[in-house]
């Protein structure tokens, strides 16, 4: 490839996958909440769409 051509990078790495908080009842009744900030690579990425889109 030449080097005036600019080669595309993904933004990720990875699986873009991410719930913020996941809720589920267990058999005997108990209810369990997990909740999860966003990783640095997933805030960087939505910061960077969010830049494109105001573009």
């Amino acid at each position: 490839m030449s080097k005036d051509i600019l080669e595309e990078t993904p933004i990720l790495n990875r699986l873009a996958l991410h719930a913020f908080s996941l809720k589920f009842t267990t058999a005997k009744g108990k209810q369990i909440v997990a909740e999860a900030p966003l990783s640095k690579d997933m805030d960087a990425m939505l910061k960077q769409c969010n830049k494109w889109l105001k573009q």
